[in-house]
């Protein structure tokens, strides 16, 4: 609702424009009147009004000499001017002051509305603008706080909540697969709606969304934690998981709940069944330090490794992860405690003449992804196939892990030619990183694996024209291409000819050239 002040020595403008404004009581409320230039000057110190209206002729100065007196004391008020047709000299002067607009007299109640609906677009913008700005602070606020541990945000942070309210810290955790686009969407999907309803807060962390909720009720956290989810399958998201923290009715324990929080999404690596909404539970996990270290347990790895049992170190890989969750070992000290586990068991190979060295690079790859799991069977997974590779009986015949990986995905395109294969998918076949695998692929083979996967498609596209049946389209979807004009312009720079010209060719018994 816009305050509106006028200003004008003629009573009966004065009346006639307070009525109009009477009117749209619902928007605009007459917060001040005056009839000459001091008194304006004091009524407008007093009410600090949105809006002035006011004349420019006054008995004692001019409502341009009023403006330059309010400028810096009032510098949010907007100023409109009533002029007649002979005192346009004052335009020049009124722009330099920064006048919002002008109403020319005699007034009537059709352009004064369309006066003040500019004036109130105007201050929905800045609203709108500071509200943005304020967003921005709170969420830069939240994440220092949280992320960094930053104690001098706290304050900002009490500013921004309400009184007599239940506090809880809420983590987001979006799939690894959703990129920065969809993460930004589900974000201001959050905030959003938040916001709206004035329920909480939000910042983000890579994937990880925190949400520090405010609500009246300890009943609306589950209805709100429900909407979120419900909130990301409608922007297309699956798989999302909530970690929640206790609730208190304070701001002094804002840390701990984030804390908390944490914990709790630790806690879901070791289990098994992936739940949408997870709890605290009052568990604290805890780092891994050297008086936990097991003995004998590195030594017990690498015997089983030499004698070729990778079912039993696997089995023995599996009661330490066993052993870690029960002592409630922090996720990234778990990976950490694995990898030098192999590590240590891989030089000890390497010393009683158990391994080639030309598996180094190979194995260190695939180590170092063990940092990137996000739960305990997906981590023994990727160290399941690191112990297959310490005891294929293979490797005493010279053949080195990386020309085995190699094969591997020549296989899985010959086999999946037809899907939409890319870097990522190959990559988590044999559990290595993108960039690895194809610096890889390239060194052993001499071509990407593009060029690779292209050749194969091309033959067996030739295949499959000389089905006489098959339409052209057809056979593009039977070989990986959703676009039969694609297949035609990759056909023809690869094989020389289109499609329908290799079969004709072929079909007559022409050879159609083609690169080898």
């Amino acid at each position: 609702m816009l305050r509106i002040m006028v200003v004008d020595d003629e009573p009966i403008i004065l009346k006639g424009i307070k009525s109009i404004i009477k009117r749209r009581a619902q928007d605009y409320v007459a917060a001040g009147e005056a009839k000459s230039l001091e008194e304006a000057v004091n009524t407008a110190l007093a009410c600090r009004p949105d809006v002035i209206i006011t004349d420019i002729r006054m008995p004692d100065g001019t409502g341009l000499e009023m403006i330059e007196r309010l400028l810096d004391k009032l510098p949010d008020t907007k100023y409109v001017v009533l002029s007649g047709y002979g005192e346009f000299e004052y335009a020049q002067e009124a722009l330099r002051l920064g006048v919002s607009d002008y109403i020319l007299k005699p007034v009537n109640s059709r352009e004064i509305y369309s006066v003040l609906e500019k004036m109130a677009a105007l201050f929905q913008e800045k609203r709108q603008s500071l509200s943005r700005k304020n967003a921005e602070r709170i969420r830069d606020a939240l994440y220092q706080f949280f992320y960094r541990n930053n104690r001098g945000e706290e304050g900002v942070l009490r500013q921004s909540l309400k009184e007599s309210c239940f506090f809880t810290v809420v983590l987001l955790q979006l799939p690894a697969i959703c990129g920065s686009e969809i993460r930004q969407q589900g974000i201001r999907a959050a905030e959003g709606w938040l916001e709206k309803n004035q329920t909480g807060f939000v910042t983000a962390d890579g994937n990880e969304i925190c949400i520090l909720l405010q609500t009246e009720k300890v009943s609306d956290i589950h209805f709100i934690n429900h909407f979120l989810l419900e909130q990301m399958k409608e922007l297309g998201i699956e798989g999302s998981c909530l970690y929640v923290s206790d609730t208190v009715s304070d701001t002094d324990s804002l840390s701990g709940l984030f804390r908390q929080a944490k914990q709790c999404q630790g806690m879901s690596f070791y289990r098994t069944k992936k739940q949408q909404i997870q709890r605290w539970s009052g568990e604290e996990m805890v780092p891994f330090t050297i008086d936990l270290l097991q003995n004998h347990v590195e030594s017990e790895l690498c015997a089983l490794l030499e004698q070729r049992k990778a079912e039993e170190a696997e089995e023995k890989l599996r009661g330490q992860m066993t052993w870690c969750a029960r002592k409630m070992i922090i996720p990234q000290d778990v990976a950490r405690y694995f990898q030098g586990l192999l590590r240590l068991a891989i030089a000890q190979m390497r010393t009683d003449g158990f391994l080639p060295p030309v598996l180094d690079d190979i194995l260190n790859e695939q180590i170092f992804s063990v940092n990137d799991c996000s739960s305990s069977e997906e981590l023994l997974e990727k160290v399941k196939v690191i112990l297959q590779e310490l005891t294929r009986e293979d490797q005493r015949t010279g053949e080195t892990g990386s020309s085995r990986i190699v094969q591997e995905i020549k296989r899985y395109i010959q086999e999946h030619y037809a899907e939409n294969i890319n870097l990522n998918a190959l990559a988590d076949q044999v559990y290595l990183s993108p960039k690895y695998l194809s610096d890889l692929f390239k060194r052993e083979t001499g071509e990407n694996y593009t060029s690779y996967l292209l050749y194969v498609r091309m033959e067996h596209a030739k295949k499959y024209l000389m089905q006489f049946d098959l339409k052209i389209y057809e056979v593009a979807e039977l070989t990986g291409y959703a676009s039969p004009k694609q297949f035609i312009r990759v056909f023809k720079k690869e094989v020389g000819v289109t499609p329908g010209e290799y079969r004709n060719q072929v079909g007559n018994g022409k050879q159609a050239p083609f690169r080898e």
